[in-house]
């Protein structure tokens, strides 16, 4: 079956080499992280509705055309707000968090600091996803968290898929998607190539889920949905906010190594599409996603 999936030759077997290698160095990243006793990621943990939805929260523009109802229904299923999502009032089942050394993530490095310094999560049911070497670089974080806090978050560690082409691309996720690997791979390794929506893409395959739905991610631009919030802008006193983002699309969607996030969900939806019988939506009918993706329907959750 494994040896039908990768039809071997040798650049992929170089690539399945440079994989494996990734992987054994990531699972002795997790394994001093839960010797530091941060809890590992473990979707054995969690037991969604199969038919339930999966919503990735990105923080685009398009967030404020979200109405009430439609954050009822984001609610009554499973969500995953990503990074700046901090700054929105609803809370969704998890919060990711990834960050660089940067000096452009430093803000946002703030922010998030901030809000897991607040109340806003206590005796709330959310859990805190981090990438485990964003949570070990900030250092003073953990000692000051409550232990409530301690006690929700997940470390996971990011694998960086090997990838030098759109077909190598599409040959490992069609090794990493297949039943076989989901069900076998260690927890708490989450894969991509370039961006966090990557990585929770899979959190929601792993999870088992059969709809996995898009919103706020834009990528055609980079504006933020807070930037017309002024309410928000004085709460969090983001008159000075650099979101790292000079370009007229966002930073994801720039064609660093022939890969634009959109053309790796993709090809991520391709595959598991076929593997694993999942459908892709997307909320904003002018996200650059919509160019390949249905837009979602509210009226059918």
């Amino acid at each position: 079956m494994i040896k039908k999936l990768l039809k071997i030759d040798n650049s992929r077997i170089l690539t399945i080499i440079f994989l494996y290698i990734i992987l054994i160095k990531s699972l002795f990243r997790l394994k001093w992280n839960n010797n530091r006793r941060s809890k590992v990621l473990d979707t054995n943990e969690y037991n969604f509705p199969a038919d339930g939805v999966f919503f990735i929260l990105g923080s685009g523009v398009s967030i404020n055309n979200l109405t009430n109802e439609n954050f009822d229904s984001i609610r009554d299923n499973t969500s995953v707000g990503i990074n700046r999502w901090v700054l929105h009032e609803f809370i969704p089942n998890f919060y990711s968090f990834e960050y660089s050394d940067s000096k452009d993530d430093l803000s946002t490095v703030n922010l998030i600091n901030d809000f897991l310094l607040s109340d806003k999560l206590l005796n709330k049911n959310s859990q805190i996803l981090f990438n485990h070497s964003a949570f070990d670089r900030n250092k003073g974080l953990r000692y000051k968290m409550k232990n409530d806090y301690l006690d929700k978050v997940r470390v996971y560690s990011t694998i960086r898929l090997p990838v030098w082409s759109e077909k190598s691309l599409f040959n490992l996720l069609r090794l990493i998607l297949s039943k076989f690997f989901l069900r076998n791979l260690p927890n708490g390794l989450l894969y991509g190539k370039r961006a966090s929506i990557e990585r929770m893409t899979y959190l929601g395959v792993k999870m088992g889920f059969k709809k996995i739905v898009y919103l706020g991610i834009d990528l055609n631009n980079n504006d933020y949905f807070w930037e017309k919030k002024e309410e928000i802008i004085e709460k969090y006193k983001l008159q000075n906010y650099s979101s790292g983002q000079n370009n007229k699309v966002h930073n994801t969607e720039l064609k660093h190594n022939n890969f634009p996030v959109s053309k790796i969900i993709k090809t991520i939806q391709r595959v598991a599409n076929k593997n694993n019988e999942i459908e892709f939506f997307v909320g904003n009918k002018e996200s650059e996603l919509a160019n390949f993706l249905n837009i979602y329907n509210w009226k059918n959750d």
